[in-house]
């Protein structure tokens, strides 16, 4: 890439207001309370949904789009600010290292724990699509689960840790990005200016879920409620492609086109009295997206819309509204017990359905009423945040000071910065 088509950045790096985000872990810490929350009244206490507002707890399942759009954004930014600078080198083997050090130590020690000593995994589901009993896995369905390969075929799709298919879909997008920032920046040192190159990545994966959308949206054309269950979530090779990248990968694109803006207002491209009137249209974007989401007539581009809001919000949070002051969504996702929640939430999303399945299995579960829904809700929060705190503290931050020993300090803005995604916590403590 030839330097006049290079990015500048301020003089001594990037401004004060870049150097650390704020709101990140506030915002991974509500995502993983959201999840719970909706589980628990899923799982242990549905007639609750019937009492109003308690029938709107169904909409925090998107803490799960949330999860991706912090992934597109945070692990992108370092690719799409190497891209930008005109930098070859991406950092790619330390970047798929940190990956592979963050996620799967928790996973395979939450995986073993809940299908040996709790027994609560889910057996794969048999072949004519019944029920999925609980309790523990053979040697080769583990290894399976282990390497999260279980979503690629039918039998095994949703067998293990049952939100375990959403680290797949985070694995795909950890492999594809790079390559996909690799192939940009190629287009981008011949023949398209840098920021087209940024752009090109986001706009696949944007093509790609939208299109895996409207396949499922055609497919499902006619079907009543028990055929769509059976269509997305049965033992089939469509539930193989509707819990898949294929169907999920714009939820990532949004976030990646806000850590393109978060880049190029980092880079001084960009002033901060500019980026004020984009916080502005960022705040309108989100609120119309959000309300578009609660309506019926969406479908599956409902999570669509709600990665679109949570796009917005990431920029309202982690961009200043003035040099040192930062925004109303930076001070509010920044408060010091959302941050701890947000340290721990990769072990909250992998250890409350397990909590919530052993309660199942042992009739332990408070009855099905309003009250009993309060309960079990703190049951299961107490439960989940101690067994958190113990995965956190004696696992994860064990593997994340091995990937310190491992990688040298990288430069400003390298993609090996891109140590943190939705589903993975940050290496510092509470913002």
């Amino acid at each position: 890439m030839t330097t006049d088509t290079q990015v500048p950045r301020p003089a001594g790096g990037r401004p004060e207001w870049a150097r650390r985000l704020t709101g990140i872990e506030g915002l991974r810490g509500l995502a993983a309370l959201a999840v719970l929350v909706y589980h628990v009244q899923r799982n242990l206490n549905r007639s609750s949904a019937d009492v109003w507002p308690l029938g709107e707890v169904s909409f925090l399942s998107h803490g799960l789009t949330l999860f991706f759009t912090l992934s597109g954004f945070l692990l992108f930014r370092p690719f799409v600010a190497a891209l930008l600078d005109g930098r070859e080198h991406f950092g790619t083997a330390r970047y798929l290292l940190n990956r592979v050090i963050r996620i799967f130590p928790a996973y395979i020690v939450v995986l073993l724990f809940s299908s040996i000593v709790l027994q609560v995994a889910y057996l794969p589901r048999p072949v004519d699509g019944q029920s999925a009993e609980f309790g523990r896995l053979d040697a080769g369905d583990t290894l399976l689960n282990a390497v999260l390969l279980q979503g690629y075929f039918p039998r095994t799709v949703r067998s293990g840790l049952e939100v375990a298919w959403t680290l797949g879909v985070e694995v795909a997008f950890y492999v594809l990005m790079p390559l996909l920032a690799f192939g940009a920046a190629w287009l981008a040192r011949r023949f398209v200016h840098p920021l087209v190159g940024s752009i090109l990545p986001a706009a696949f994966f944007a093509a790609l879920g939208i299109a895996g959308k409207v396949w499922m949206l055609s497919s499902e054309v006619g079907m009543d409620g028990s055929e769509k269950l059976s269509f997305e979530w049965g033992a089939n090779w469509t539930t193989v492609v509707a819990r898949s990248i294929l169907v999920h990968g714009d939820l990532f694109a949004y976030g990646m086109i806000a850590a393109i803006i978060f880049i190029y207002a980092e880079s001084g491209r960009i002033s901060l009295k500019r980026l004020n009137r984009w916080r502005w249209a960022a705040a309108l974007v989100g609120v119309g997206a959000l309300v578009l989401a609660t309506t019926d007539m969406t479908g599956p581009f409902s999570s669509s819309l709600v990665a679109i809001a949570s796009a917005a919000v990431l920029l309202l949070a982690a961009t200043p509204r003035s040099a040192g002051h930062p925004g109303w969504a930076g001070r509010l996702f920044s408060s010091r017990g959302l941050g701890w929640f947000g340290l721990v939430s990769f072990s909250i999303y992998l250890w409350h359905l397990p909590v919530i399945r052993f309660m199942q299995v042992h009739g332990l579960a408070l009855p099905d009423t309003l009250p009993g829904f309060v309960g079990n809700l703190a049951i299961v929060f107490v439960v989940t945040i101690g067994l958190s705190a113990l995965t956190y503290y004696f696992v994860e931050a064990q593997a994340l000071k091995l990937k310190k020993r491992k990688t040298p300090t990288p430069k400003p803005s390298s993609a090996a910065d891109g140590e943190t995604s939705g589903l993975g916590s940050a290496d510092t403590g509470p913002r």
